[in-house]
């Protein structure tokens, strides 16, 4: 969904992951970087991903996420190449497409 919300909007969206949350932000028009983001909203429960809830990216409880960051750009490539690895379960982003499987 953050590559899509990158590619709708045509600004850099950033997913920022650590041990028990993540968040998912937007760069709005004039900003310089994800330093100065807002929080794209779920579109399944109309709250902002910012990390405090379930359903707004905090992990379910036992669950590590690794700390590390991506950003999509406007036309949706990745910053760099991320491979996940979540309670067994690998998520790969290719660089360039920003394909996520």
């Amino acid at each position: 969904y953050a590559q899509q919300t990158a590619v709708a909007s045509n600004s850099p969206v950033c997913v920022k992951f650590s041990a028990t949350r993540y968040t998912v932000t937007y760069v709005p028009e004039g900003g310089a970087s994800c330093a100065s983001s807002q929080y794209v909203t779920n579109p399944a429960n109309q709250q902002p991903w910012n990390g405090t809830k379930t359903g707004q990216g905090l992990a379910p409880e036992g669950i590590t996420l690794p700390d590390t960051t991506i950003t999509f750009e406007g036309l949706g490539a990745p910053d760099n190449a991320l491979e996940l690895n979540i309670a067994g379960y690998t998520v790969k982003v290719e660089a360039e497409t920003g394909y996520v499987h």
